[in-house]
């Protein structure tokens, strides 16, 4: 199991992000959120994909690109 990072380990700003995250094994818990995500997007669709709720807010495949970037971003940082 991967213990919790203390503070100093990362940038203050980042500092709600690792509050946020649930104790417990942090590997299963990633594991579970992408079998999760994966499902959402599947279940919304290729149809829905440019779905936005509103003028100028993010379509869903906007935003799940944006997640894959962010995830990107910080595995090469690791």
């Amino acid at each position: 199991m991967i213990p919790r990072p203390l503070p100093g380990d990362y940038a203050d700003f980042f500092a709600g992000y690792v509050a946020r995250v649930p104790d417990g094994d942090v590997l299963a818990g990633l594991a579970d959120q992408g079998r999760r995500m994966a499902a959402d997007v599947r279940a919304a669709g290729e149809a829905r994909g440019d779905y936005a709720y509103a003028d100028n807010k993010w379509s869903i495949k906007r935003l799940v690109l944006h997640i894959a970037d962010g995830e990107r971003m910080f595995a090469y940082r690791a």
